[in-house]
């Protein structure tokens, strides 16, 4: 067991490290903003309620204001258009870390594989005679 984690932890972290951060980074961008679009929500309902934008939510004063800042009325369509956005924004990082992730996988498996085949082809002739062919197999 100990010479196994050792393998993986040599394959896996030592030559892939600075993929796997990078994985990491995209899985927590992709939950912060999958958080953002259920929040992204509120404003859409506050302008549903309060269409004159009396007595609405922190969010959506927050959203009113940026919208403000760079010259876009604030109506229901811009909120839509906003979480539109927001959605958009992490579905492509959240299937470009998808794309990531199944790279790094295939990538190790096929070293595993072929460290199989290379350890399995390079065996001595003693290894060999000096088992049962059914251990072997297994």
């Amino acid at each position: 067991m100990k010479t196994a984690f050792s393998y993986l932890y040599r394959k896996m972290l030592k030559q892939n490290a600075l993929t796997l951060a990078g994985v990491v980074l995209l899985l927590t961008l992709a939950s912060l903003l999958e958080a953002g679009s259920i929040i992204g929500v509120a404003p859409i309902l506050d302008l549903f309620i309060h269409p004159d934008l009396q007595h609405v939510s922190g969010i959506t004063s927050t959203l009113a204001r940026w919208l403000r800042a760079i010259g876009v009325p604030v109506s229901m369509v811009s909120a839509m258009g906003c979480f539109l956005g927001l959605v958009l924004i992490k579905n492509l990082i959240s299937a470009a870390s998808r794309f990531v992730l199944t790279t790094v996988h295939f990538r190790l498996m096929r070293t595993m594989v072929v460290d199989v085949f290379q350890t399995f082809l390079g065996a001595r002739w003693q290894f060999f005679v000096a088992n049962n062919y059914g251990v072997l197999g297994n």
